[in-house]
C-alpha cells in the first residue's frame, strides 16, 4: 500500500502501539517466520521465533488417532508412532508413591494402584536353567536365584544334585508313586502295581487307621522291580489303612 510519503513493502502490517497513537507499520518478517506476541516490544508483537514458538515439522501423512513421536534427536521432526490413542494405558487420578500399577479390568488399558510397594517386589536372575526350583539369595527376601534342584514339567519329579537323592511326587497310572491300601485282616495285601517301584527305592508308609491292631506294625515289603511291591504286616490280624509313597 502507499500514502503520499512512503511506499510500503509487501507484507507490511499496521499495529496499534497503544496510548491512542496512530497505527504503526511493522515490516514483513523473513521467510517462515511467525508473528508472535512480545509485550516488551514497542508494538507488542514481532516477527521471529519466540519462547512459545517452535519449529517442529510433522510427516506428510499419518494414521488418524496415532500418537506422534520424535523421528530423530533434533527435537524438530515428528513421525507417526504407530501407537493408537485408544491403546495407551490410562492411570488413576491419584496413587500412592512407589506402588506398582496393575490393570483394573480386562480392557488392557485401564490401570489402578495395585497396593504393592516396589520395595516388596521379588527379583529373579537375568537367566536361569529350565525347570530349576527358585530359592532366596541372601537374607533380604527380595532376590531369587536358581537352585540345583529341578522339577519335571509333566510328572513333577524333583531331582537333587549328586548326593542329594531324588524325591518323586505322585505319578499317574502305571507309574503311580503314592496311594493307599487296607490290610485284609490277615496282615496281607495283594501286590500294588506301579512301575515306580524298583530295586533300591524307598517306600514310606503312614498308618492312618489301626483297624484290628492297637499299635502300628512293622511292614515288610517285597519289591518286584519295575512291576510293583507287596506289603505284609508283622501282625497276622492287621486290618490297618495305610498310605504309601515312593520318595527315593
Amino acid at each position: 500500500m502507499t500514502d503520499s510519503n512512503y511506499v510500503y513493502e509487501k507484507g507490511t502490517i499496521f499495529v496499534a502501539p497503544g496510548g491512542g497513537a496512530a497505527p504503526t507499520p511493522l515490516s514483513p518478517g523473513a521467510a517462515n517466520q511467525a508473528l508472535f506476541a512480545n509485550p516488551d516490544s514497542d508494538l507488542g508483537v514481532e516477527w521471529g521465533v519466540g519462547s512459545a514458538m517452535g519449529n517442529v515439522v510433522g510427516p506428510i501423512s499419518s494414521t488418524a488417532h496415532h500418537l506422534a513421536s520424535f523421528a530423530d534427536t533434533t527435537g524438530e521432526l515428528l513421525e507417526d508412532s504407530g501407537i493408537a490413542k485408544a491403546a495407551v494405558a490410562l492411570g488413576p487420578m491419584s496413587s500412592t508413591a512407589h506402588h506398582l500399577a496393575a490393570f483394573s479390568g480386562t480392557d488392557g488399558v485401564t490401570l489402578e494402584d495395585s497396593g504393592v510397594l516396589t520395595a516388596n517386589v521379588v527379583q529373579g536372575p537375568a537367566s536361569t536353567v529350565d525347570n530349576t526350583v527358585p530359592r532366596f539369595d541372601t537374607t533380604s527376601g527380595k532376590l531369587l536365584q536358581s537352585s540345583p534342584v529341578t522339577m519335571a514339567d509333566t510328572t513333577g519329579a524333583m531331582t537333587f544334585p549328586s548326593g542329594g537323592g531324588t524325591i518323586l511326587t505322585a505319578g499317574a497310572g502305571s507309574a503311580e508313586r503314592k496311594g493307599s491300601f487296607t490290610f485284609n485282616g490277615s496282615g496281607t495285601h495283594t501286590k500294588i502295581l506301579t512301575t515306580a517301584a524298583v530295586t533300591g527305592c524307598v517306600i514310606v508308609y503312614t498308618v492312618v487307621s489301626l483297624g484290628t491292631v492297637t499299635t502300628a506294625q512293622a511292614i515288610l515289603t517285597t519289591i518286584d522291580s519295575g512291576v510293583g511291591f507287596t506289603p505284609v504286616s508283622a501282625d497276622g490280624t492287621d486290618s490297618s489303612v495305610v498310605n504309601w509313597a515312593i520318595v527315593a
